[in-house]
């Protein structure tokens, strides 16, 4: 170990390999800054199933930008990792921020004065978050910054209860100016925002596709959070696993369209790279919860991941690829806001008007008129009869309507009961593990509406077998079936809540439902909406389609 240690700093030659890399900065007088991996944190933050507050924060700023902590910029063909920071006395933190990478100044809007509180339950926050760009940084302590991503870090610092005020400038390019910006090769960007190990050629032709009708850099990057937007994906924090031999970013983009922000924000880096746009993955928090006229509260649920594409003149842009439905606080920057149409529309009252005219009293046909004419000729009805021909039958149409509509208002009071003990089960929701309770009382509730067999004496893996060899057909729907599972295992033998979510459950249960009702045939689909036996079934009894009931007992 000592020979490994010195002989790389006697002979220079030797050098190659991270105990080297290591040695190398030793000698020259830099300090290793090492920090937790963002990405697994990030993950281990929104999967905790917790509201931990992060931070707090006062700002005169109507709509706060994100808080980065970090900056990836190194893509290797499945993960982004961050490069190396140096805390050398050159990079030491006195209060100013180096100037934007690429900006011109042309970007920047009136400046707005954030003050951040970092709660005093985080652990190991050793880079500040930031709103980007900042211009001014005051803070206690030794924190340095680095100048290429503007990020303010410690070599063994904690921010955990540190209050520091920060000066930024708010973003304000339109779309038709990043439209006109200049080349990106005729300014200085450095290599490493565009390198790529090769790609699938699936990973190639859909970006191709996406963006084929773009005309400029920015257009491409618009079409490319359109389409991760657009509906076609899902925002799951528990998304399918990667088939084994599978690529990761195929199997997302293709495949499962399944996953959460780190997903989205990576794979749009890497299409916006395959297409020469300089791109990078920057994780930190949403703006978070307003608490009051200027205060906004961030919480554990805001951690985020979203890229970052350059622009000449404007620099490093935020973009927002995630599916709004994932997480509620994110949202797109304003200059990707599609431009309003200039063609004016065209008011329906001004063709309608003529047809409105001939329509009034004042213009009703006269006497002398072919129509009036017409009219007079029609022989006269007797009063009495007509009116009593069309009492009896307006009675008797009357009557019946009234039945119908009490039969199927009785018809539908079951099915709506059903829907209401769905909807309030899920609304009583709290946490992760109220989440699986949820799904697994779900399950239970449409196994039993359908007839099928349900043992409450079963274990959940039990359960998943029993089903599954049932006819529960493979695919998405016995997945979505594993994760309900695992889920209620995780709430009856674990000691932590599981990581899972109660939209992504609640959408599991309807891809199962679906799924059983599918194999069953069409009189028992009708009588399961009609008639949902959960409403009167007992949840110890097993329960089968012809056969008898017998009671087991509760599990």
């Amino acid at each position: 170990m000592v020979l490994a240690l010195l002989l790389p700093a006697l002979v220079p030659g030797l050098t190659g390999g991270s105990v080297y890399s290591l040695v190398e900065q030793l000698r020259a007088g830099g300090q290793t800054v090492t920090t937790v991996d963002p990405l697994t944190s990030l993950r281990g933050s929104l999967t905790s199933g917790g509201d931990r507050r992060v931070l707090d924060y006062r700002t005169d700023d109507p709509t706060p930008e994100y808080l980065r902590t970090h900056v990836l910029d190194s893509f290797d063909g499945e993960t982004w990792t961050m490069s190396p920071v140096q805390a050398s006395p050159d990079h030491l933190l006195d209060g100013v921020i180096p100037r934007p990478p690429g900006s011109s100044g042309a970007s920047s809007g009136e400046l707005v004065t954030t003050e951040i509180t970092v709660s005093t339950e985080v652990r190991g926050m050793d880079f500040l978050p930031l709103p980007y760009p900042s211009s001014d940084v005051r803070v206690d302590g030794e924190w340095y910054v680095d100048p290429d991503t503007l990020m303010v870090f410690s070599p063994a610092g904690d921010a955990s209860g540190l209050t520091y005020t920060v000066t930024s400038a708010a973003s304000v390019p339109d779309g038709e100016a990043l439209r006109s910006a200049g080349s990106t090769g005729r300014l200085r960007v450095d290599q490493r925002y565009l390198d790529l190990p090769p790609l699938p050629g699936e990973v190639e032709q859909l970006a191709e596709r996406v963006t084929a009708r773009a005309e400029t850099s920015f257009d491409q990057a618009l079409a490319l959070q359109d389409w991760f937007t657009g509906g076609d994906f899902t925002y799951d924090l528990d998304p399918p696993q990667v088939p084994s031999g599978a690529d990761p970013l195929v199997h997302f983009l293709r495949d499962s369209r399944t996953g959460y922000c780190q997903h989205f924000a990576s794979a749009m880096a890497v299409m916006a790279r395959y297409l020469g746009i300089p791109a990078r993955v920057a994780v930190g928090y949403t703006a978070g919860e307003n608490v009051g006229t200027d205060r906004w509260t961030v919480r554990q649920g805001d951690a985020h991941a979203w890229p970052e594409l350059y622009f000449p003149g404007y620099g490093w842009l935020r973009f927002e690829p995630t599916p709004g439905e994932g997480q509620p606080n994110a949202s797109a920057p304003a200059y990707t806001a599609p431009a309003p149409d200039p063609t004016p529309s065209r008011e329906p009252q001004a063709t309608a008007a003529p047809e409105e005219e001939s329509a009034s009293p004042e213009q009703a046909p006269s006497p002398a008129s072919p129509t009036a004419s017409a009219e007079a000729e029609q022989p006269e009805e007797s009063p009495a009869a007509d009116r009593g021909g069309r009492d009896g039958g307006s009675a008797h149409a009357a009557v019946v309507a009234a039945a119908s509509a009490g039969a199927a208002v009785l018809l539908a009071v079951p099915a709506l009961l059903r829907r209401l003990v769905r909807a309030l089960r899920w609304r009583r929701v709290r946490d992760a593990s109220g989440a699986a309770r949820a799904a697994w009382a779900e399950l239970r509730d449409d196994v039993v509406d359908l007839g099928l067999e349900w043992n409450a004496a079963l274990s959940p893996r039990a359960v998943e077998r029993s089903l599954a060899s049932g006819g529960l057909p493979e695919g998405p729907a016995r997945e979505a079936l594993h994760r309900i599972v695992a889920a209620e295992e995780a709430v009856r033998y674990s000691p932590r809540p599981p990581a899972v979510t109660a939209v992504g459950l609640a959408e599991d249960c309807r891809t199962v439902r679906r799924a059983l009702a599918a194999a069953c045939g069409l009189p028992v689909r009708v009588r399961a909406a009609v008639l949902p036996r959960s409403l009167w079934a007992v949840p110890g009894v097993v329960m089968r389609v012809g056969r008898g009931v017998r009671r087991a007992p509760h599990a």
